[in-house]
């Protein structure tokens, strides 16, 4: 239903934290024999060559190149992420699961194949399926979902309950997670902001960040509540002690200078604090 954010409790983090980062990488295998799921160079004479050479080799250059350097970055910054994977990625760019699973990051599902739901045969089988191969490669099944292209049917957020899911980032309509009804229990909703992405790697990071104002706030890692957890929901409004500022991979750069990098990831947070102050 229904929530203003002016008539809501303020954010409360676990443990009394002032902030939360949620990383999400997305590795994504597209098809070069079909349309490219997302262009960045429009064709001169318009509609869908085949091959897409272009279209197609920027999201292959983010798998043999983009995520490697922010891989770097996270490590240099000890920062972990989830993998929000298609399925058929897993089989297609092993190294990549293979850094992934190193570095205990979590495995979101994001489609077996990187096309609109609306279009998936059928969508219970794709969203079981990705799920199957995730559990084979990692020993657990995912527990969050992220739709390619944040696409889904009416049917969506039932199927994922029925298979286990207990969070999608799909509904991008709050700052905090909310609660969405399905004809079973609810699901978690937690928000995957969409700034625009490095056109040069489809593994781009989206940083949401609830910042503490007045206050040198230290970051944390903090994901959905376990099972039977009730999240709060809602964001404080504006007179509260917190307030709700997005971030973007802006700050990482590809760097060859740790000390650059770091430098521009401190002040790209400096940035954000005095934006949210008023400043």
């Amino acid at each position: 239903s229904y929530s203003p954010i002016s008539e809501r409790a303020p954010l409360k983090l676990p443990d009394g934290k002032r902030m939360a980062v949620w990383v999400i990488v997305n590795v994504e295998e597209w098809d070069a024999k079909l349309p490219m799921p997302r262009t960045v160079l429009t064709p001169p004479a318009g509609g869908s060559p085949s091959p897409d050479i272009p279209n197609w080799a920027w999201h292959e250059y983010g798998n043999r190149v983009g995520f490697w350097r922010l891989l770097k970055t996270f490590d240099d910054f000890k920062l972990p992420a989830a993998l929000a994977i298609n399925g058929s990625a897993l089989a297609a760019y092993p190294a990549i699961v293979k850094a992934a699973k190193e570095r205990n990051w979590e495995f979101m599902g994001h489609g077996f194949t990187q096309r609109n739901m609306q279009k998936v045969e059928n969508e219970r089988e794709d969203i079981r399926k990705t799920a199957d191969v995730i559990e084979k490669a990692t020993g657990k099944r995912p527990r969050g979902w992220l739709g390619p292209g944040l696409t889904e049917t009416w049917e969506t957020p039932d199927l994922l309950k029925q298979e286990g899911y207990d969070y999608v980032a799909d509904w991008v309509l709050d700052d905090q997670p909310v609660w969405l009804k399905t004809t079973t229990t609810p699901i978690v909703n937690t928000s995957r902001t969409r700034p625009p992405s490095n056109w040069r790697t489809t593994a781009s990071i989206r940083l949401k960040a609830s910042v503490s104002t007045g206050s040198s706030a230290r970051a944390s890692s903090v994901m959905p509540s376990p099972r039977g957890r009730r999240l709060n929901s809602g964001v404080p409004s504006r007179s509260s002690s917190m307030r709700t500022c997005w971030l973007t991979a802006a700050c990482v750069t590809f760097s060859s200078s740790p000390a650059r990098r770091k430098f521009r990831w401190r002040a790209e947070a400096s940035n954000a604090r005095r934006a949210l102050s008023g400043r």
